[in-house]
């Protein structure tokens, strides 16, 4: 009786994760739409009543202009970029045209001491759900809908510049607060109404300060050289390790500068640094079947063969 309850339960929570996946699914373009619609009327709201007001506006304008192109720029290279399979034949889904960055042209991928180890194809174990392939740091297949190794940079850009957006949305636009609080007491010269321009000001205050947490961790776990996922998972092998009297190694961490510099691709071979002040596109510097690692380290330190974690599949 208590095993068939235990089913049931199980059963339930099932049907309202399938619920709860394909009202994402559904509501999931209504809230792109919404996001866009927010982040177009702070920007005309900021340029017709805050930019005038700047000092050395010949400065600080084009410099707006310049946080504003990029923050709606990575937004739709968020959305508009497939996060990437395994099987899709794409690579690294690099491409040309004038929004591509252009890249350095050198020569290697490999900063001393790194290792770039290849892995057989034929070794790699398949999803239980489509039977493709499946390389080490991916996830199940149903999971990858939104970001992955292709729009990833362009999402922790997209939050970056929404953070100095609002930032500077909060901070230029504090002086203004005052006269929209009269509500018609003293003359307001803008078109925008008091409160669309309060309720604009609230907004990237709340939202500003909660992507800013949102932001703090995702450069962390990057700088860690480490998924949301493998930050759990590596939890659990380094206290396994540990009780065998051994040290977890994680191969994948290169130090906290070069993680960075490897996750946007501005190594040797990828992009110069200033094209992460551009609203350019960018590629990863790995297919996802290739990762570098810590040299001489094939795989994690202290774990023993078997006991690596893999997602739940049903």
């Amino acid at each position: 009786m208590l095993r068939w309850c235990n089913l049931q339960v199980v059963k339930c929570f099932k049907c309202m994760e399938r619920a709860a996946d394909t009202f994402t699914g559904v509501a999931g373009p209504f809230f792109v739409g919404f996001a866009c619609l927010l982040m177009g009327t702070g920007a005309l709201v900021f340029f017709e009543i805050i930019a005038p007001g700047l000092p050395w506006p010949l400065i600080t304008v084009p410099l707006c202009l310049l946080i504003a192109s990029n923050l709606l720029a990575h937004y739709y290279y968020v959305c508009t970029t497939r996060p990437g399979t395994p099987n899709d034949g794409l690579g690294t889904g690099e491409g040309r045209g004038w929004s591509w960055a252009p890249k350095r042209g050198g020569n290697g991928v490999q900063w001393s001491p790194v290792n770039l180890a290849d892995v057989s194809r034929e070794s790699m174990p398949k999803c239980n759900k489509c039977q493709g392939l499946k390389p080490e740091r991916t996830h199940h297949c149903r999971i990858n809908q939104c970001v992955g190794l292709r729009n990833e940079r362009h999402f922790i850009l997209f939050m970056l510049y929404f953070v100095v957006a609002t930032f500077c949305f909060v901070i230029a636009g504090y002086q203004k607060v005052w006269p929209a609080l009269d509500f018609g007491i003293h003359s307001w010269p803008y078109r925008t109404p008091e409160m669309v321009y309060l309720i604009i000001y609230i907004l990237c205050l709340a939202l500003g300060l909660a992507v800013s947490v949102m932001l703090l961790w995702n450069i962390y776990q990057i700088g860690k050289g480490v998924t949301t996922v493998e930050g759990y998972d590596h939890g659990i092998y380094a206290d396994r390790a540990q009780s065998r009297g051994e040290t977890f190694v994680n191969s994948y961490d290169l130090g906290f500068i070069k993680n960075l510099a490897y996750f946007f691709n501005v190594i040797p071979s990828g992009y110069p640094l200033w094209v992460l002040l551009l609203p350019l596109r960018t590629a990863p510097y790995t297919d996802g079947f290739v990762w570098a690692r810590r040299h001489g380290y094939t795989k994690h330190g202290g774990l023993l063969n078997g006991e690596e974690m893999t997602d739940d599949e049903d």
